[in-house]
């Protein structure tokens, strides 16, 4: 039995690395060396051995960004066999034995405020959102201040000494300059430039933020409403050819080396199912030629694997798509790649005289020795060897690669997978590359951190992989059912704080991915999964069903959460098929609620388990009554909404693991109930 005693973040050493003290006690006598393998909050993976002190104890210091960054062990030298503490890791389903571990710098204080886009947003027009934060008890007032105007913040959330705090105002200048104010229990304080807190506003002092800059960042690229991801091996197939592979039956147990013949002819073949789910944009795995079935090998990005089709059938793809409303965003790899790519077999046959050196990070000649590798690889999978992304001609083939399928096929959007291992200054080019071509192009980037904010910044992505939500509030919710609702209410705001309200407009929320278990295979209790649905329609964001989820798929970790989809008996006509198209209904009938509304949490009972969720944009109001509870409940719905029909109440029924969606206008007699 090995055992983690302690980590101790052990100072700060720059802005942005912190030094990370690491002490591991075994106490199996076997255990005679140890490493630890990090992903860290920003760049590659890697692997450092930790000092043996004797009396089985291992130490290591190692410097990692600022934020979350995810860590395993290996034991005596076996990198094939992840270890860790099981209370610890992200989920008991994680082959990879990941843990999170979260390193900051904060001084403590009472108002946590930065004067960035994730704390005042632009929504639309001249609206704009301004979001506080305070920790202490005594704070029952928090005001925006100007040079000639006061506007106060209303709670959205508070959970203890923990209260999330927001208003909308109308700006059209330049630029805003103000200081933010807290007062309560006798006390009044000020908090300006260099966060400093002071008795008295100051206008030399006063933030200064650019809204004209925050403005044009905002206006080429629509929203979308919710998507369906396609693994394309295992979806559907039709029209099959003729090529020089063997395939699995359609629909038997998958296992790591599976082929099933899924291809682009059987994706469109489907696209009006597709469509009759309300969705508005399909997400494809990658569908590049690659030697394995998900395709993140990629051998040729110049090329459609010829088990999915030809370049026809992707035109015919994205031509239906479109007719129907649906865009086309695919997934592509551009971090790492197969050992049959072209550039890096030139090096293995050509060792140091190849033309392509530069193109990969190589240690030494020659490449390969016995078991060993000497060239840096994703994660330590030899098979994957990682892109010099410094490389200007490296660069420049990624531009054409992004120029010929923009250009020729009209695609909509890329979803660049490990977004955070990559380069910021090569994530950029090749956005800015992508929409010289199509300016609407869609960039969601993979991260499993909270990293919206910094890489809408510096990589210029609309939005990212919701990791966070779904690994701090999904999985503890659902599955592990140790968490509190007023917990998670912390979850969901701490999340949309940490990002820009159209940053979080863009990124995907989801409960199963190709990357993780099927929702419906971990949760506990299986009728909270329409539950867990309404939940992340209800919060800002984009939902993605994963294919299969509306027919209640299951399959715990790769591979079994890549099974084969089945359209046999009446797939539209299940439950779950019938609530996303409700779901996807509701969305677009009140879209400007749904895009620019603001999220409140108005009430959470953890003892009735009952949860509101309130959506709100000018005079139109969403509220999401969600019951966690095994037995109904009567919530009432106060109608004193902007002075009208005061002290009238509607009494509303909640089913058991359900949810009732109202929606409010003040202008309309009453509420508009949908279930």
């Amino acid at each position: 039995m090995n055992q983690l005693i302690y980590e101790v973040p052990a100072g700060k050493n720059s802005s942005d690395l912190m030094r990370k003290e690491m002490i591991f006690k075994s106490f199996d006598e076997s255990v005679k060396s140890v490493h630890v393998g990090f992903f860290p909050a920003k760049g590659r993976y890697f692997i450092q051995e930790m000092f043996d002190k004797g009396d089985s104890c291992f130490v290591l210091e190692v410097m990692l960004p600022r934020g979350k960054s995810f860590y395993q062990y290996f034991f005596n030298g076996n990198f094939s066999a992840p270890k860790n503490n099981e209370q610890l890791v992200i989920s008991q389903h994680d082959a990879q034995k990941r843990a999170p571990m979260m390193l900051e710098n904060q001084v403590f204080c009472p108002v946590y405020f930065l004067n960035e886009s994730s704390f005042i947003n632009y929504i639309k027009d001249d609206i704009w959102e301004i979001q506080v934060i305070t920790y202490q008890g005594w704070i029952n007032e928090v005001e925006l201040v100007t040079i000639d105007s006061v506007y106060p913040l209303c709670i959205s959330f508070v959970n203890k000494n923990v209260a999330f705090w927001s208003c909308r105002i109308h700006a059209d200048s330049r630029e805003l300059n103000y200081c933010i104010k807290i007062s309560g229990g006798g006390q009044i304080k000020f908090l300006s430039k260099a966060y400093h807190i002071s008795e008295y506003p100051v206008r030399e002092n006063f933030f200064s933020f650019n809204l004209q800059q925050e403005r044009e960042k905002h206006n080429a690229i629509p929203f979308l409403r919710a998507g369906y991801q396609i693994l394309p091996d295992r979806f559907h197939r039709v029209d099959v050819v003729p090529v020089e592979r063997e395939f699995d039956p359609w629909g038997e147990k998958p296992a790591n080396e599976s082929y099933f013949g899924g291809n682009l002819k059987g994706i469109s073949s489907k696209l009006e199912y597709i469509a009759d789910l309300g969705i508005d944009f399909i997400y494809l795995n990658p569908i590049f030629a690659a030697k394995n079935s998900h395709r993140y090998d990629c051998s040729d990005y110049m090329l459609i694997d010829p088990v999915l089709g030809n370049e026809a059938d992707l035109k015919e793809l994205v031509d239906l798509a479109h007719q129907l409303g649906i865009k086309v965003i695919i997934d592509i790899s551009l971090n790492h790649c197969s050992t049959d790519f072209f550039a890096f077999k030139d090096i293995l046959i050509h060792q140091e005289q190849s033309i392509y050196t530069d193109w990969f990070e190589i240690e030494q000649f020659p490449l390969l020795d016995g078991n060993k590798h000497y060239y840096s690889c994703w994660h330590g999978h030899r098979e994957l060897p990682q892109f010099n992304l410094n490389n200007q001609q490296v660069v420049e083939y990624f531009m054409q690669v992004a120029r010929y399928w923009i250009g020729n096929f009209d695609i909509d959007g890329w979803r660049l997978d490990v977004c955070t291992e990559m380069p910021a200054e090569f994530v950029r080019k090749f956005a800015q590359e992508s929409r010289k071509i199509k300016p609407e192009m869609v960039f969601i980037g993979e991260t499993w951190q909270d990293h919206g904010h910094e890489l809408a910044k510096n990589c210029e992505v609309n939005g990212i992989t919701n990791f966070t939500l779904y690994l701090e509030g999904m999985i503890p919710l659902f599955e592990q059912e140790k968490l509190s609702l007023s917990n998670f209410g912390m979850t969901i705001m701490n999340t949309q704080s940490q990002n820009s309200f159209h940053t979080n407009l863009f990124s995907w929320n989801f409960l199963s991915n190709h990357d993780v278990p099927r929702f419906y295979s971990v949760l506990k209790s299986k009728d909270k999964y329409a539950l867990a649905f309404t939940l992340i329609y209800a919060l800002p964001g984009t939902p993605v069903i994963y294919y299969g989820e509306e027919i209640c798929m299951e399959g715990l970790a790769d591979p079994a959460n890549r099974g084969c989809m089945s359209f046999e008996g009446s797939t539209m006509d299940s439950v779950l098929f019938k609530l996303i198209r409700n779901l996807n209904h509701i969305k677009k009938l009140y879209a400007e609620v749904f895009t620019y509304g603001s999220i409140m949490i108005p009430f959470v009972s953890d003892k009735d388990k009952l949860m509101v969720i309130k959506r709100s944009f000018a005079d139109q109001h969403l509220y999401f009554v969600l019951n966690f509870n095994s037995i109904p409940q009567d919530y009432p719905m106060d109608c004193e909404i902007d002075g009208k029909n005061a002290g009238e109440r509607q009494l509303v029924n909640i089913m058991p693991f359900s949810a009732k969606i109202i929606y409010y206008n003040k202008d309309s007699d009453g509420f508009g109930l949908f279930c």
